[in-house]
């Protein structure tokens, strides 16, 4: 055991020492092909050139026009297109980590980076560079160096440092058996940050697994891993931490990020039970049984609006009242709105109004509480409501069934309440993570909704953990909890599927369980998906976004190239 753990304390050291830059300081240019000190005083005026970059978002230009303006005298112009008498401003992937190069090419002087993420810093690398060569554009030369970075040590926590992250090829796409390459940046706007070293943890849902510490002075890490041999998800975390591997104090967020292997082929870990249509067409039975008569109708005291007139009401149902919010806009045409329901996330609150021209919007309260009262109110609520599926719940007391059953008895009452306003074909049922759950569930056993729009899905694949996968934060598999399984209630969805997005980073609900949505979904369907965003975070400028479209899946082309640089992850 003693020369086992040697042997893998070696490997480490020497995967680290392989990493580290040679120098990140500016190295002295390399002069080649045509690149002697002759050809380099055939020179013309700087004054000439025109700024031109392929990246739309190097917003860098405004610093390099002031670099060339205080150098010469001159502020560049800005160029549409690449051409003579032009200074190229480009990614170039043959490059490695922290190198530039700069090349002149019958008037063309094309200053590269290996990395969009290393644009920031061009006007350092320009400034650098004419402070050698003075005003004059040195004519057919060929330089390569390399460029310091910011420091981790030079940031507070309220530097917006945060990480970003790509795979060399679509995350959605790969095949069973691939093996897959991350390029993760830590960055703090737009730059890149050196830290003194990176974290990682990695998993697929077939049980490989890696982890260890790399060098983190360029601001990045390269890895590539083995892929899932069988359909699934990996799953890799990344933290910039300390010379003592304790994560730094000026940073507190990671790297967070999946990728997809077999898309097609993964489904649900359990098949639903062979009785699950029948036990809900039971439940159906009874509330359409039942008349969705009207408790409590007011206009509401807390919400007020130029444009809507915002309501409160209470509804009766076999499972307790229905606590919702109508909106409604003013001076609207008869059987001229739509009805769109939303539906709430997990927690213990007021349902929020929702306010949309042309629509009906309405907002149900999840659990059979009331709207607009103050935190204490809801503070007790949650302390008494379950909202969770318990190893001792039968299928018909369990909480969700309730929950469910309410949100369509909203549905019914709002049809014949507002039966003079409502055009009487478009309901739409909508929400994110518990609300996405509930807006399936609803589409699913309510034959009137015409469309739903669904975001991070919760509940998808409650038994995916119990098969090794990497599973989320959500109630286990259990004879009761399987008929609540988000995924099961898929096939019975027949309506237009309006919106669906997911996180790769989340792992409330994971990009497995919401891939078994999809793929049990009808065919006229899309998901976007976000790298690196957990669950209730938010997209920065640099988290990439990825589209699937019908069944079999059509991805989008995605054309990135990460050079591996000699970096690979072993097993540990």
């Amino acid at each position: 055991m003693m020369r086992i753990s040697t042997i893998a304390g070696m490997i480490a050291a020497l995967l680290a020492v392989s990493y580290v830059p040679a120098s990140f300081a500016r190295i002295t240019p390399d002069v080649i092909s045509g690149g002697s000190s002759d050809t380099r005083s055939q020179a013309c005026s700087l004054s000439e050139y025109e700024l031109y970059t392929d990246e739309p978002d190097f917003a860098s230009l405004d610093d390099i026009s002031d670099v060339i303006r205080n150098l010469t005298g001159h502020t560049p112009s800005r160029s549409d297109a690449k051409k003579q008498k032009t200074i190229v401003f480009t990614v170039d992937n043959n490059l490695r980590m922290l190198e530039y190069s700069v090349k002149e090419n019958r008037g063309i002087l094309t200053f590269a980076v290996y990395s969009r993420y290393a644009l920031p810093y061009m006007d350092q690398i320009v400034r650098d560079f004419f402070s050698e060569y003075g005003t004059i554009v040195p004519s057919g030369c060929s330089e390569y160096g390399t460029y310091t970075i910011d420091s981790s040590e030079d940031f507070s926590k309220d530097s917006d440092l945060a990480f970003t992250g790509e795979t060399n090829q679509n995350p959605l796409s790969y095949n069973c058996g691939d093996t897959v390459t991350f390029r993760v940046s830590l960055l703090r706007k737009n730059r890149l940050v050196s830290a003194p070293y990176f974290h990682y943890e990695y998993r697929t849902d077939d049980g490989t697994e890696a982890s260890g510490y790399l060098p983190g002075q360029s601001g990045q890490l390269v890895l590539t891993l083995p892929g899932c041999t069988s359909p699934g998800t990996a799953k890799l975390e990344i933290a910039a931490v300390d010379q003592e591997h304790e994560q730094l104090s000026s940073f507190d967020g990671e790297f967070t990020g999946s990728a997809v292997f077999g898309f097609d082929r993964i489904t649900t870990a359990r098949p639903a039970p062979a009785d699950f249509r029948q036990f809900w067409d039971a439940q159906i039975a009874i509330l359409m049984a039942s008349s969705p008569n009207e408790v409590l109708f007011k206009k509401c005291k807390e919400n007020h609006s130029d444009h809507y007139d915002i309501y409160d009401a209470v509804v009766d149902s076999p499972w307790d009242k229905v606590y919702l919010h109508i909106t409604v806009p003013k001076n609207a045409s008869p059987h001229s709105l739509e009805i769109r329901m939303r539906y709430q996330g997990y927690g213990f609150d007021s349902a929020e109004p929702y306010e949309k021209e042309g629509v009906i919007g309405v907002s149900v309260n999840p659990h059979s509480i009331k709207n607009d009262e103050d935190n204490d109110y809801y503070e007790k609520q949650s302390e008494k409501l379950d909202c969770w599926v318990d190893e001792d719940d039968t299928r018909e007391n369990c909480y969700f069934l309730g929950m469910i059953m309410r949100d369509i008895q909203a549905i019914r009452y709002v049809e014949q309440k507002f039966s003079d306003l409502w055009n009487g074909t478009e309901i739409d049922a909508a929400g994110g993570s518990m609300g996405g759950f509930q807006a399936v569930a609803v589409s699913a056993l309510y034959d009137k909704v015409t469309s739903i729009n669904i975001s991070i899905p919760w509940m998808c694949d409650i038994g995916g953990g119990d098969a090794g996968r990497n599973d989320g934060w959500a109630p286990d598999w259990s004879e009761a909890g399987q008929y609540y399984d988000t995924c099961y209630f898929a096939p019975c969805v027949k309506c237009r599927i309006r919106g669906f997005s997911a996180k790769l980073g989340d792992y409330v609900s994971p990009p497995s369980g919401v891939i078994a949505l999809y793929n049990a979904l009808q065919p006229d369907k899309e998901l976007t998906f976000t790298q690196n965003v957990s669950h209730g975070g938010k997209a920065g400028p640099y988290d990439p976004s990825y589209t699937v479209r019908g069944s079999p899946a059509i991805f989008e082309k995605q054309d990135v190239i990460i050079r591996n640089n000699g970096v690979t992850a072993e097993n540990h």
